[in-house]
């Protein structure tokens, strides 16, 4: 039986507005906090992320899945070295598990940038569905409570589809 995915349906390409407006409104957070609120993360801490929210660059009017909710955590090791997992309905209306470090060794801006590196399954068309490894460079900031990072995923032929990701994390206190 063939399971029809919105995927496959043609549709209008993703509206760049919310997105802009969103990652404008993460920007002028950051700026309004200043660099001077930011705290460090500390060794041990534990932050908590919603999934993520994506702009796919626009390819063959594709109707990706811009809204990949889910659950992670992120455990820090050390200031710049972090561990993370957690599942999220992708790119591809369907759900992903991902596994991997954070190594954001550089600090410029206010911002720590850096690469993450793990494994990742769920994408269909890679490796049907199964795990592979993936690496993708990324700019973090964090602040008492709350974290934003940024990612910018690959496009990699037919199989991953190229996006600029936005993830809001909270940093749990039990």
């Amino acid at each position: 039986m063939h399971r029809f995915h919105p995927s496959q349906a043609a549709g209008p390409a993703p509206r760049w507005p919310w997105f802009l407006k969103l990652l404008s409104l993460c920007w002028v957070w950051g700026l309004a906090l200043g660099a001077g609120a930011q705290s460090p993360s500390a060794a041990g801490d534990v932050w908590i992320n919603p999934g993520f929210i994506s702009y796919h660059f626009p390819k063959h009017a594709v109707n990706f899945n811009n809204d990949n909710t889910g659950l992670g955590a992120e455990w820090r090791q050390s200031e710049a070295v972090s561990w993370s997992a957690g599942f999220f309905h992708n790119s591809d209306w369907a759900r992903s598990h991902y596994a991997g470090a954070y190594w954001t060794p550089w600090l410029a801006g206010g911002w720590r940038w850096g690469a993450f590196v793990g494994v990742i399954d769920g994408y269909p068309h890679m490796l049907s569905g199964g795990a592979f490894p993936f690496l993708t460079p990324v700019a973090a900031r964090e602040w008492h409570s709350w974290g934003v990072g940024v990612t910018l995923l690959p496009d990699y032929e037919n199989r991953l589809h190229g996006a600029l990701s936005v993830q809001v994390k909270y940093k749990w206190k039990p």
